[in-house]
């Protein structure tokens, strides 16, 4: 049920969650401390069952609002929910393991305001990558040029457009909404839609984000079979340049062949480094994940990840 006003806040931060309600809470915490305060929170749950909202209601906040989906629809349902109950301006994510920094809101609400407010930009920012060892790492390491093509970016040049930086009117949001019929790549499909719908990107290399990756447990968004990439790539495969798609083959085809088609995703690999679609040092990381055992992979991964420079 929408929220009554007195007039609309200037944000709404759309949060989904399934059963991760200490995370959700410190995400939800990070947002409340926020120094800039014209906001609301929509928290969608996707029918968990972790009692989040008893937690949330505890908080005692009440720009918090709580909504419950009557049957588990991963991430992009949850996302949709949220939009459509939001009563803000502006609609923003925030995943329910990620956290924003104090001023996030403010420095966003800054940078809308020095693009004129312009509702065909989408808005998105560098973030903080943590991975649980005490070292944040900037990412991505560098953005793309002006009138930029965004598989491109994301695809061959290690880009990074990470949905709890995203902003966008609400109005927007509402009328192109996330791909529910997708189970994987929700982001891809978000913001490729919104490229062939006619709308730029401005992004804010101030980052105000941390992007978690230093807990295990279940997600909203539902990943990890080789079905669910094919299904994206026969839906999405069509507005992608052949060397993009040479990129998406090798960073996520691959590495789900594996052993079982080796000969196979090694050749994605190679084929896509000699196109120039991705780098040496992410085509060595893509061999090295089909050619080690993973703790060495990610022991050695790491390193090169934050040795930093284009991949």
């Amino acid at each position: 049920m929408m929220k009554s006003y007195n007039r609309p806040p200037l944000f709404s931060v759309v949060i989904p969650t399934y059963n991760r309600r200490d995370l959700l809470l410190r995400a939800v915490r990070s947002v409340i401390d926020q120094s800039f305060d014209d906001f609301e929170v929509i928290v969608v749950d996707d029918c968990g069952s972790d009692d989040s909202e008893s937690h949330l209601q505890s908080m005692g906040d009440s720009r918090i609002r709580y909504v419950r989906l009557v049957e588990n629809a991963g991430a992009a349902a949850a996302r949709n929910e949220g939009v459509r109950l939001a009563a803000g301006l502006w609609t923003c994510f925030l995943d329910s393991d990620d956290v924003w920094l104090k001023d996030r809101l403010g420095k966003l609400a800054s940078f809308i305001a020095s693009h004129g407010n312009s509702e065909r930009l989408v808005y998105w920012s560098s973030l903080y990558f943590d991975r649980g060892d005490e070292v944040l790492q900037l990412k991505p390491q560098s953005h793309p040029e002006p009138a930029f093509r965004l598989m491109t970016y994301l695809l061959c040049s290690d880009g990074l457009m990470q949905t709890s930086t995203l902003a966008l009117a609400a109005d927007v949001a509402r009328k192109h909404p996330f791909d529910e019929s997708m189970k994987i790549h929700d982001d891809y499909s978000f913001l490729l839609n919104l490229e062939r719908a006619g709308y730029q990107f401005a992004g804010d290399t101030d980052a105000q984000v941390v992007w978690k990756n230093d807990i295990q447990g279940p997600r909203v968004s539902l990943n990890g079979k080789m079905e669910r990439n094919e299904k994206w790539l026969a839906m999405y495969g069509r507005w992608l340049s052949p060397k993009e798609r040479s990129a998406y083959e090798a960073l996520f085809l691959a590495p789900k062949l594996g052993p079982r088609q080796f000969v196979r995703s090694v050749a994605m690999v190679v084929k896509a480094f000699a196109r120039r679609a991705i780098g040496p040092r992410r085509a060595a990381l893509s061999l090295m994940g089909l050619l080690m055992p993973r703790h060495l992979y990610e022991s050695l991964a790491r390193r090169l990840l934050k040795s930093g420079g284009h991949s």
